[in-house]
């Protein structure tokens, strides 16, 4: 740096010390950006930056360097997102294990704004777990004849997994018992019925 600094003085002297500068510069400062490569592949962050800041000083113009800080900054951000996910994980086990939804979707939550819709812990594991916790409270409800509930958590649980298979078999159940207690009574005290009766009936009957 210090020569380069030196060769620098002399250009108001001599102009043709001008190419040859920007062509030591860059070549400078390609090592450095080659350093900084390197390093962001062992994923040492701050040593990457430590190197392109460097490369900085010499040929701050380059797009070699200009997309290697891009790629520094973008692969810092990825790491610190997947970390979040794997702290989040044994917490978020525990949560489901105890049917304690409402704690666990806030960390569904922050998985799906860490990971793609498609990444398979989200779509395999996560979802699953979420969604067997909402099964389980509906069951629950449904020993007490609380048909009603039992068909809100399952409802729950399908906007987290939809294609749930135990969720959706018990659906179509809840459904039915929340339905037919619902125009047990109906029956029992209206002379005349609303349109969606039929639909009701013709669940049942689906059922």
């Amino acid at each position: 740096l210090k020569e380069i600094q030196q060769l620098g003085s002399l250009v108001s002297e001599d102009k043709s010390i001008a190419a040859n500068l920007k062509q030591y510069r860059n070549q400078i400062a390609d090592k450095y950006i080659a350093k900084a490569n390197e390093t962001l592949q062992a994923e040492r962050f701050d040593a990457a930056e430590n190197y392109i800041n460097k490369a900085d000083r010499y040929a701050p113009e380059l797009q070699s360097l200009i997309d290697t800080r891009s790629a520094i900054t973008k692969a810092r951000e990825d790491s610190d997102r997947l970390a979040r996910v794997d702290a989040n994980k044994i917490p978020f086990q525990q949560l489901t294990d105890g049917n304690n939804v409402t704690e666990a979707l806030k960390i569904f939550e922050l998985f799906k704004a860490d990971l793609q819709p498609d990444d398979l812990y989200l779509t395999t594991e996560a979802a699953p777990m979420l969604a067997d916790a909402y099964a389980r409270l509906a069951k629950k409800q449904a020993e007490t004849k609380d048909y009603a509930t039992a068909y809100d958590f399952v409802a729950g649980g399908l906007e987290i997994d939809p294609g749930n298979i135990q969720l959706n078999d018990l659906k179509t159940e809840y459904q039915a018992e929340a339905n037919i207690i619902e125009l047990t009574e109906l029956f029992k005290t209206s002379l005349s019925f609303p349109s969606e009766v039929k639909t009701k009936v013709n669940e049942i009957a689906a059922a």
